[in-house]
């Protein structure tokens, strides 16, 4: 459904699990710690396209991208494996690296991503809100 070159450009190997619908729910909290790394805007643009695939395709109309960002944040607070594995997971998936730090891969899908959603908005005081509840999510798993 969704490109593997959504990020601009072509995802290889194990970096394809960020495409899993299930994804959201199964990464680490540290991709999602402030200091380090928030995969949040990637996520989001997955979501969104993902969802005016589906749309398109079967109602000819783009989704809201709100509502798509609430969907996804409360996804991602769904916990359905503890810390551990999760971060087992992105090790293998090449995400974190062994030290638990996010992968470059990730700083520059973050600037692209940032990028393609602020276009996805006519009303920019909306785009505001947004990137800056983005700026600031975390999620307190220590």
């Amino acid at each position: 459904m969704v490109p593997l070159t959504i990020f601009g450009k072509k995802l290889k190997g194990r970096k394809r699990a960020v495409l899993c619908p299930l994804f959201p729910m199964v990464a680490s909290h540290t991709l999602f710690n402030k200091t380090r790394s928030n995969i949040l805007p990637q996520l989001l643009w997955i979501s969104y396209n993902t969802n005016n695939y589906i749309n398109t395709s079967v109602t000819k109309h783009k989704g809201d991208i709100i509502n798509i960002f609430d969907s996804l944040k409360n996804n991602i607070l769904t916990s359905v494996i503890d810390e551990k594995h999760r971060r087992e997971l992105c090790i293998k998936w090449d995400l974190l690296t062994d030290k638990y730090q996010p992968t470059s891969f990730w700083v520059k899908t973050r600037i692209y991503c940032m990028s393609r959603l602020e276009n996805e908005f006519a009303d920019k005081r909306y785009w505001f809100l947004i990137k800056k509840e983005i700026d600031n999510f975390l999620i307190n798993c220590y």
